[in-house]
């Protein structure tokens, strides 16, 4: 094989292998998640409400991971995705996981959720497209109850690990995206006029930002939980 040749399949190996990797269940950072919606109340399994809404959540694999974690059967989970993404969920991941349909670059439908999840979305689009889909979840979120959680990667300042340089090369070439140090999902959060609250870091830079309101920024307390319409 020509030396041009070996570089290229190289380079589509490690990206193939970076994505992968991008793909797996962040379950070391979930847990901070669960213990926060444990703390702050997750509504009974019998309450119409909704507990979690993984937005771009593809199988739902997070949901049911959260599921598996929590200590008793959680609200309503809600999974969405594309319609060509919703029709082939295979049924044994239908289990106790509600599957929507959905645009996120539309406004959210489903309002007053206690979490808004979004597991790497953000990298894949530039800051104006990615701001959008803050916005769009913002309007649906309930003051004093509702968060947003970005699963996604915060880029060190320094040395950068090899799969997180290796997945913002792809994201940059492949679809205008990029990985995000923390001064600029600061400035993407303050941009769509919401609040960074607190910002978990895990291993080869995977993170966990918890996102407020700009109103509920100072609130360190959970307000009463309040009426909110299916």
């Amino acid at each position: 094989m020509a030396p041009v040749c070996a570089m290229a399949e190289d380079s589509v190996n490690n990206t193939v292998l970076v994505l992968n990797q991008a793909q797996r269940p962040l379950g070391r950072l979930l847990s901070p998640a669960c213990d926060y919606l444990r703390g702050c109340g997750i509504p009974p399994s019998q309450d119409s409400s909704v507990t979690v809404v993984d937005v771009g959540g593809g199988f739902g694999h997070e949901l049911s991971l959260f599921a598996e974690k929590s200590t008793r059967k959680p609200g309503r989970l809600v999974c969405q995705d594309q319609e060509s993404v919703i029709a082939t969920v295979p049924s044994e991941l239908a289990v106790g996981v509600e599957f929507v349909a959905h645009d996120f670059f539309r406004e959210q439908p489903v309002r007053g959720a206690r979490a808004y999840l979004l597991k790497h979305i953000c990298h894949d689009w530039p800051h104006a497209l990615a701001l959008s889909i803050l916005k769009n979840i913002k309007v649906a979120m309930e003051p004093g109850y509702s968060k947003m959680l970005i699963m996604d990667l915060v880029m060190p300042e320094g040395k950068v690990p090899l799969a997180a340089a290796g997945l913002d090369v792809a994201m940059m070439t492949g679809f205008s995206g990029t990985e995000r140090e923390e001064k600029l999902w600061m400035e993407l959060v303050e941009d769509a006029e919401l609040s960074v609250r607190k910002i978990w870091k895990g291993q080869d830079g995977d993170g966990l930002l918890e996102v407020v309101l700009e109103e509920d920024k100072d609130d360190i307390t959970t307000k009463p939980r309040l009426a909110i319409a299916g």
